[in-house]
């Protein structure tokens, strides 16, 4: 007895419980559900956002009623459909007492040959009902040697003005009249406000003809555009559709990215000496990372060994962390520490196979900094210093970008020029030329 009392008691507080989330999250789902109802082409579009995924139903109800079962959905969204009224629907009503909480909107329809069609999009999330009626293809005349009902004169005197009826060896049967007779007509000599057309007796040619004829149809009528060929669901859809034009692409000039990946391999090869152990060891810290220790070394081994024949090695390890410290942190004074020992290893090492990468990575640091002047004199020694090297046309690419920096626009234009002409290989010549037509306007 005790047990059915408490089993009692705790389903009906679950039902409290639930009916109280019920009630308390309802008014959260009409906030969620916006409506909007408006004419797209021949056509009356209702469209719903809000949620990821919908629950409804839309049902023919008696006479020329469509309802509607789906979520709640805010005050705005109510009142514009309550207002609403066209010459597809009459009206429209709303009933909040549907299953789960859920609305009953209920629309007039004008007339019993108002269609619907509703369909769900994904991205984003949509609920999309569309009011419409179809075009009917109109009606099929009367074929050669069959006699035309009155009726159906009269309803083609209604729409042409009137019919002409000519005698042939079969019989009679009618016939639209031509639009300029005796003289030739385009394809499709009739009346163009006409969809189908009757046979109708060719005159024989006795001369000959120019240009394109085709016996199975002379007058090219297949070719006529219909007007209920054309799809209204088609048209609705592609509404849906949204180009976006995106800018220009500037291709980046500057190859220091390259060089900071591809680093050169340096190698100390082992030997039995205190010096050897100890830029060794330098080496291995660089490797590894722990710079604040690298850099308490360097200055111990710079002291201890002045002429040490590893200073190139160990010189470049330290200009090549503090450049990454630049690159990283935007650190100005790491940045001039790493120009000096540079400069200083361009200066004592002028045969290095490093000096051409040490030349490049000075003069695109100067590029990236905005640096004009600095950019045309380091890219203009270097092509003194090398010039049959490799880089030849990114070294004039990059003068052109310091013009530009510079505001010199007839130089950089006469530069682009020049590089697309002279450039080797194709992909850059399109590049160039591309970026001298863009850089002038």
């Amino acid at each position: 007895m005790i047990q059915d009392e408490s089993k009692s008691v705790l389903v009906g507080i679950t039902k409290v419980c639930f009916w109280t989330l019920v009630i308390f999250s309802l008014p959260a789902m009409a906030q969620m559900v916006q409506g909007d109802i408006s004419r797209v082409g021949d056509a009356t579009h209702l469209e719903f956002k809000g949620l990821s995924q919908w629950n409804y139903e839309l049902d023919k109800g008696a006479g020329n009623k469509v309802i509607l079962t789906m979520p709640a959905f805010d005050k705005k969204t109510e009142v514009s459909l309550r207002t609403w009224a066209d010459q597809f629907i009459e009206g429209i009503e709303i009933k909040k007492n549907g299953s789960d909480g859920r609305y009953k909107v209920e629309f007039r329809l004008s007339d019993a040959s108002v269609e619907n069609f509703d369909y769900l999009t994904d991205t984003p999330s949509r609920l999309i009902i569309d009011f419409f009626k179809q075009v009917s293809p109109p009606e099929e005349t009367v074929a050669v040697g069959e006699k035309a009902s009155n009726s159906a004169v009269k309803a083609r005197k209604k729409i042409s003005g009137g019919v002409k009826k000519t005698k042939t060896r079969k019989g009679e049967y009618t016939k639209y009249e031509r639009l300029n007779e005796g003289e030739r007509t385009p394809a499709g000599e009739l009346d163009p406000r006409y969809d189908h057309f009757e046979a109708k007796n060719t005159k024989k040619r006795e001369f000959p003809q120019r240009g394109a004829f085709d016996g199975g149809d002379p007058d090219f009528t297949r070719f006529r555009m219909k007007d209920y060929e054309i799809k209204e669901d088609s048209i609705i859809a592609s509404r849906q559709n949204f180009y976006i034009r995106f800018p220009m692409l500037k291709m980046p000039t500057s190859q220091l990215p390259l060089f900071l990946e591809n680093k050169p391999e340096y190698v100390i090869k082992e030997k039995d000496s205190r010096e050897n152990k100890e830029a060794r060891l330098l080496l291995q810290l660089y490797k590894k990372g722990r710079f604040a220790l690298f850099f308490k070394t360097y200055r111990y081994f710079k002291d201890k060994y002045p002429d040490s024949k590893y200073n190139e090695i160990i010189h470049h390890l330290a200009a090549e962390i503090h450049f990454n410290r630049y690159i990283k942190d935007g650190n100005l004074k790491a940045y001039r520490q790493a120009r000096d020992i540079y400069t200083k290893l361009l200066k004592d090492y002028p045969d290095s196979p490093l000096s051409e990468r040490t030349d490049l990575i000075l003069a695109y640091a100067e590029l990236e900094r905005g640096n004009g002047i600095e950019t045309l004199q380091k890219f203009q020694a270097f092509l003194e210093k090398y010039p049959k090297t490799e880089h030849r046309d990114q070294a004039r690419k990059s003068m052109a970008a310091g013009y530009l920096t510079l505001n010199k626009y007839k130089d950089a234009l006469k530069t682009y020029t020049d590089l697309s002409r002279a450039s080797v290989d194709r992909a850059q010549r399109i590049e160039l030329c591309r970026g001298g037509s863009y850089r002038s306007q």
